[in-house]
Order: structure tokens, then C-alpha cells, then sequence
């Protein structure tokens, strides 16, 4: 993964990677509500 070139087809996996990294380190109350509003949106894979 690299910023270097930003014309890349990359930003979906770093947004993944980004949220990811920040659901493991998040208080479990802000992970359950993250989660629950991801799911509203439809937004779930």
C-alpha cells in the first residue's frame, strides 16, 4: 500500500485497511454502534 501515486485504483483498500485498523483499537460500545449504523445504510458485504 502506497500514498505515492493518488491517481491509484488503492482508496477503497486503504479506506478498508483504515476502518479496520480503527474498529480493533475502538471502545467496543463505538465499534457496536459503528456497526449498527454501517448496517442501516445498507452498506454491509
Amino acid at each position: 500500500m502506497s500514498i505515492q501515486n493518488p491517481s491509484g485504483d488503492n482508496w477503497d483498500e486503504l479506506n478498508d485497511l483504515i476502518q479496520e485498523a480503527y474498529l480493533r483499537a475502538a471502545p467496543k460500545r463505538l465499534v457496536n454502534k459503528w456497526l449498527e449504523l454501517y448496517k442501516k445504510e445498507g452498506k454491509e458485504e
